[in-house]
């Protein structure tokens, strides 16, 4: 896990990237990123379905539960920091993810 090395907040002189985060390769988009001198920071998009259709999937609940302590979530004035935004999402038949088209 990457751990958010700065608060999200301009920096004079420095480059500004935030990456969005939805898969577990968003990890090396962020060091690839850090090492190009910006500043990341990773979100997560949160679930758009309730928590009684989340508990009809063993672990989906629980799972994006952690996710969401893990990340924060997107914000109006994380995208308008940002430089540059990096989206990434599973694919299911070549669609991405309902959470990332909300």
């Amino acid at each position: 896990m990457i751990e958010e090395e700065t608060p999200c907040a301009p920096r004079e002189g420095l480059p500004r990237r935030a990456a969005v985060a939805r898969v577990p390769d968003a990890g090396a988009a962020a060091e690839a990123a850090r090492s190009a001198g910006a500043t990341v920071c990773l979100r997560r998009a949160r679930e758009v379905v309730d928590e009684a259709t989340m508990r009809k999937a063993e672990g989906w609940l629980e799972n994006a539960g952690h996710q969401n302590t893990l990340f924060e979530a997107l914000t109006t004035e994380g995208a308008e920091w940002a430089d540059a935004i990096l989206f990434g999402t599973p694919s299911y038949s070549g669609a991405v993810s309902t959470e990332l088209k909300a």
